[in-house]
């Protein structure tokens, strides 16, 4: 029928669930929305195909976005395996009232690569993700292909022993269905608002979407003195 997820099995044996396993951990650790810009997953259903080439064909017909994904087995649809994110990015000078449900986000970019592994622990548990960010524009940072896959403790362990830039933050949600990153370490004092349209700026805040400064990777890459000398011109920039 509509909507079940089980899969049919053998008489006598017990029926199997197809349904993708829920991840273990804390839950609501995005600020954001599913995608429903044309040619996000949630709005492209093409037939799976084993060539590349085939895929771009259906994919053009459909009107899926197709990409030169970095070389790497000629053009791939984008949006069968990947989520369209398109966020505003505000600079504030401290938390916005409402803050809530704070949790701890460590993330490690892998250097020379566009991966980002990831570890959220909130009051729920931990949560271990490896995430791919391609742009969706090359000039502008932030319209994004997002693509998320969940790790166990020994996957995550692996992967974060490659090289790459550290960067801690506390996320808090916000009542107007964005959120606020509470930067810490080196970055202590920095605060960044983001949400996906329809968004509003927050109060006495400066927009800072295209800066490239404020991307994480940016900002995982600053040593000491950058770091320091950004949170100072922040903040100036903020009041």
């Amino acid at each position: 029928s509509t909507g079940d997820s089980r899969r049919g099995a053998a008489p006598g044996e017990p029926e199997q669930s197809t349904a993708p396993p829920e991840p273990s951990g804390g839950v609501e650790i995005q600020c954001r929305r599913p995608s429903t810009k044309a040619g996000s997953p949630t709005r492209t259903a093409a037939d799976a195909t084993s060539s590349a080439e085939g895929a771009a064909d259906r994919s053009a017909a459909a009107g899926a976005t197709v990409a030169d994904y970095g070389g790497h087995n000629g053009a791939v649809d984008v949006s069968r395996y990947a989520r369209l994110e398109d966020e505003r990015r505000f600079l504030v000078a401290a938390l916005p009232d409402g803050a809530a449900s704070p949790r701890l986000i460590e993330d490690r970019y892998v250097t020379g690569t566009r991966l980002r592994v990831r570890r959220v622990t909130d009051g729920h548990g931990t949560v271990r993700k490896l995430g791919q960010k391609v742009r969706a524009h090359a000039d502008h940072p932030t319209a994004v292909w997002h693509t998320t896959m969940y790790l166990d403790e020994a996957e995550f362990a692996a992967l974060v022993q490659l090289g790459g830039s550290a960067l801690a933050k506390r996320r808090w949600s916000l009542p107007s269905g964005g959120c606020a990153d509470e930067f810490l370490g080196t970055l202590a004092g920095l605060v960044l608002v983001e949400g996906e349209p329809p968004f509003d700026a927050p109060p006495r805040s400066l927009e800072v979407t295209d800066d490239e400064r404020y991307t994480g990777g940016a900002l995982a890459a600053l040593d000491g003195a950058a770091a320091a000398a950004l949170v100072a011109d922040a903040a100036a920039r903020a009041t």
